[in-house]
């Protein structure tokens, strides 16, 4: 009996040293743990967002950019079919007075000086129609609208554009809807850095890479003022950026963007000669990264 109770003593010494020695190691575990999660502060979740949303801009302004003249042509050939005020009838001048005779009656002109109402045409990849396009807006009373579709390297365009170019219109000038399909994003965080005007590579800038579609809305008006609104969404999309210090961080980050497989991201454009170029871009980036980073 004494020797069987010697040996569970024994044993029990041997677990309670056990369960000191799991402990410690729990506690020593913790202390790495936290030591590692105090690195992370030198990059923190909101650096990761506010990259990601330095990048998003930089592409949206090299894409306006790139656009704007565009605009500003078609801007441009709306402006000649646009009647000036100068060129109305003054409402108030004074009839003269006539002589007794015989009334006769025309009707009322209608038809511009150039009229097509109806247009088509169509060849390999493209479809345009057109209907109402005239040089007198408000002599025909409509305003022209043109739709069309293009397919060009396994990208497809459709467009509905409208220009109301009658002096009593509330409307812009323009307006035009636009849906793109087959996009592809290929955007290097190297690049980015360095437009960003940094002598050293700034941690944390992803490279992105995918495809998706382009909706918005472009506004225009006579006075050079436009707009756009639209939403740019990108799926598959993918998301990786180069290692960096501390490394946990760097896992911990790049885990998160790999597992972010497609992007909303919203924009807003315009341009005045007031303010000049206006641009907000918003994403679904922080949600989806924040989500990505508490399920790591």
């Amino acid at each position: 009996m004494d020797s069987t109770f010697s040996q569970f003593q024994t044993d029990s010494n041997k677990i309670t040293a056990i369960t000191q020695s799991v402990t410690t190691a729990i506690n020593a575990d913790k202390k790495l743990v936290q030591t590692q999660i105090d690195k992370v502060t030198s990059f923190t979740l909101k650096d990761g967002l506010s990259i990601i949303t330095d990048t998003f801009d930089v592409v949206a302004l090299d894409t306006l950019g790139k656009y704007y003249p565009y605009v500003q042509q078609v801007l441009g050939y709306a402006k000649t079919i646009k009647k000036s005020d100068s060129s109305k009838v003054d409402k108030n001048t004074k009839k003269g007075s006539r002589l007794a005779g015989r009334d006769v009656y025309y009707s009322k002109d209608v038809y511009p000086t150039l009229l097509l109402e109806r247009i088509f045409c169509s060849g390999p990849g493209i479809e345009v129609k057109a209907v109402d396009i005239s040089n007198d807006g408000d002599k025909w009373g409509k305003p022209a609208v043109l739709t069309g579709n293009l397919s060009e390297n396994s990208r497809n365009h459709s467009i509905v554009a409208t220009v109301d170019a009658r002096s009593t219109s509330t409307s812009p000038l323009v307006v035009a809807d636009y849906t793109g399909k087959g996009y592809k994003i290929d955007v290097s965080g190297e690049k980015i850095s360095a437009t960003l005007g940094s002598d050293t590579a700034i941690n944390g800038i992803p490279s992105m890479n995918g495809g998706g579609t382009v909706g918005a809305r472009i506004t225009a008006d006579s006075d050079g003022v436009f707009g756009a609104k639209g939403n740019f969404g990108l799926n598959p999309v993918k998301l990786e950026t180069p290692s960096f210090e501390p490394a946990f961080a760097s896992r911990m980050y790049n885990s998160a963007l790999n597992s972010i497989t497609q992007l909303s991201i919203g924009f807003e454009a315009g341009y005045s000669a007031e303010e000049g170029i206006s641009l907000d871009i918003s994403s679904d980036a922080d949600n989806l990264l924040g989500k990505a980073l508490t399920n790591i």
